[in-house]
């Protein structure tokens, strides 16, 4: 790469009170957890939205910012979750002898304080067992509802993780009931769980639904991660056909010199398609925290056309990267869709991957920095004819790679795709 002059900062580590900790990070409409095999797996810290929040509220925790909302008897344990990030019912104030007040700091009834909400999709309807792992200081703080669609079947609620263990711990049982806590999906399709303060002060790091009855968690308590692409030594590597099926896209091998057993194009007709199509997601590990830039080898079906412009038909696709962070004096992404675009006619696979604000479509390299953790991004179809051959994170100390300054891209082709850990 040529030297070019200094364009990126590490972000500024926000503080409790510059961010909402109550606050969702992950957008309205995202699918949090595949279900597979009867088998799910949610990061407490992954709901779209929050709700009943006027006397308390779940607060996410992790190494940028802890909450700071009032009485928490124990430190933040976000370090030994999975991620390294948990929530956490605040403020606490119904134990070691503070009266318990029912609509304050106690909530027996289900879907009264604090409701945090989860989309995932399921494509096995059956019963399924939910099991919490949660962290529980003492007997007044271990216990939650779980809901399904809008409702709190008696099955699910009162929830109760054990007491007084202070430490990470997972559970299934219901704190009246004998028996296991579950609720019933009785079609296949994208689905909503709901979860709602029982009492204050408790800490949810992930849930598990599950068909299997038996289900034992690990010996260990510690948490359980779906099997992801794992970042290795600052890079990351996917297959664009590994993301498939999703409706609009199609797995080809016919235009020559792909990575991998193939590629994908974008179907449907149009220049300009809304994003939510055909949606492609990614759900990755970052064992290395810092800054990456997002590249992909795509490819024009027609790299004639439209000769005067930088953009021909056929070159771009929405982006968004759900989670990490901005970073300072890169173009700002936040979690909204982007259009990402290759630039100028190249006749083969081209590396260019820029955001694309239009008109004279200066160079936007799509830059975001990333925790250690899991994390997720979505592509959505955009303009017929747009080619996609494979996807790299790499780490940059500095400079991101621009148009003109030299790549391996033989290199970038040939690294072998990520281990699936």
């Amino acid at each position: 790469m040529k030297s070019i002059p200094l364009l990126l900062l590490l972000a500024a580590t926000a503080t409790a009170q510059e961010v909402r900790t109550d606050q969702p990070r992950i957008a309205a409409d995202t699918i949090v957890a595949t279900e597979q095999n009867g088998f799910v797996i949610v990061e407490a810290e992954h709901f779209f939205s929050q709700t009943h929040t006027d006397k308390r509220a779940w607060h996410i925790s992790d190494a940028t910012r802890q909450p700071s909302v009032g009485r928490d008897i124990d430190a933040p344990n976000f370090a030994t979750a999975s991620g390294g990030a948990s929530i956490e019912v605040l403020p606490d104030e119904g134990n070691n002898g503070l009266p318990v007040i029912d609509g304050v700091n106690f909530s027996d009834p289900p879907g009264q304080m604090a409701i945090v909400s989860y989309r995932i999709q399921i494509t096995n309807p059956g019963r399924y067992y939910i099991w919490s792992r949660a962290y529980g200081t003492d007997g007044d703080d271990n216990s939650l509802h779980y809901g399904i669609d809008g409702t709190w079947p008696e099955t699910s609620t009162r929830s109760w993780t054990f007491a007084g263990q202070k430490k990470w711990q997972w559970a299934n049982r219901h704190r009246k009931n004998p028996g296991k806590i579950y609720f019933d999906i009785p079609t296949a399709g994208t689905k909503v769980v709901m979860i709602s303060m029982r009492e204050d002060g408790c800490e949810l790091d992930q849930f598990v639904l599950t068909t299997d009855v038996n289900w034992t968690p690990p010996q260990d308590e510690g948490p359980l991660e779906s099997p992801v692409p794992t970042e290795r030594n600052g890079v990351l590597v996917v297959e664009a056909e590994d993301l498939l099926p999703s409706k609009g896209w199609e797995e080809r091998n016919s235009s020559g010199e792909h990575t991998g057993r193939g590629y994908i194009a974008w179907t449907l007709p149009g220049q300009g398609r809304p994003p939510g199509e055909g949606v492609l997601r990614l759900r990755f590990r970052i064992a290395t925290a810092g800054d990456y830039q997002f590249l992909w080898r795509s490819r024009l079906s027609d790299p004639a056309n439209r000769p005067e412009t930088r953009d021909p038909d056929g070159n771009d696709t929405w982006l968004r990267i759900l989670t990490g962070s901005d970073v300072q004096n890169a173009f700002p992404l936040g979690s909204d869709w982007r259009k990402v675009a290759l630039f100028d006619h190249p006749a083969g696979w081209s590396w260019s991957t820029n955001v694309d604000k239009g008109p004279p479509h200066p160079d936007n390299p799509v830059i975001r920095h990333f925790d250690a953790g899991i994390h997720l991004l979505e592509l959505s179809g955009r303009s017929l004819g747009h080619l996609i051959d494979r996807f790299v994170l790499l780490r940059i100390e500095q400079n991101p790679t621009r148009r003109g300054d030299s790549i391996d891209e033989a290199r970038l082709a040939a690294m072998p795709s990520s281990p699936i850990e």
